[in-house]
C-alpha cells in the first residue's frame, strides 16, 4: 500500500512539473491557479467517475470503502490529468503566445474533451472491475 502511495504522490508532481512546462511564458502565478484548479476539477471528475462505478459493488467490509475510493481516485486523477490537464496547458500557452488562433484552440480542446468522455466511460467498466475483483465474499 506505501508503494502505491508513494507512486501516486510521485506521478502527481510530474504531472504538475511537466504542466508548469507546458504553461511556458505564463506568470507564474497564473501557472499556480491554472495548476491547483485543474487537477481540482480533474479530482472531482474522477470522484464521480469512482462513486458511478461503485455503483452495485458490495463491499465485504464497509469500512474499506472510503480508503479504496481515495486512493483509486488519487489514482486516476493523476492519469486523467495526463490525458486532459498539461494538453490543455500546451494550447493556454499557445493562446497566450497568439501562435494559435482561439478557435483552433476550442477545436482541439473538444478533441481532447472527447477523447477524455471516451476514457472515463472505459475507466467506470475498469474501476468497477477492479472493485469487484478486490471485494468479492469468498
Amino acid at each position: 500500500m506505501t508503494f502505491i502511495v508513494v507512486v501516486t504522490v510521485i506521478m502527481l508532481i510530474v504531472l504538475i512539473g511537466w504542466t508548469w512546462n507546458n504553461l511556458g511564458g505564463i506568470a507564474n502565478n497564473k501557472k499556480i491557479i491554472y495548476i491547483i484548479s485543474s487537477i481540482a476539477i480533474v479530482g472531482l471528475i474522477t470522484f464521480v467517475i469512482f462513486t458511478i462505478s461503485k455503483v452495485n459493488v458490495e463491499y465485504s467490509n464497509k469500512e474499506m470503502i472510503r480508503p479504496i475510493g481515495a486512493l483509486l481516485t488519487a489514482i486516476f486523477t493523476s492519469i486523467n490529468g495526463y490525458i486532459v490537464i498539461q494538453y490543455i496547458a500546451r494550447i493556454i500557452n499557445l493562446i497566450d503566445q497568439n501562435a494559435i488562433d482561439k478557435i483552433v484552440a476550442v477545436r482541439r480542446i473538444r478533441r481532447i474533451l472527447i477523447i477524455f468522455l471516451l476514457v472515463a466511460i472505459l475507466e467506470v467498466f475498469y474501476l468497477k472491475d477492479i472493485q469487484s475483483r478486490n471485494t468479492r465474499k469468498d
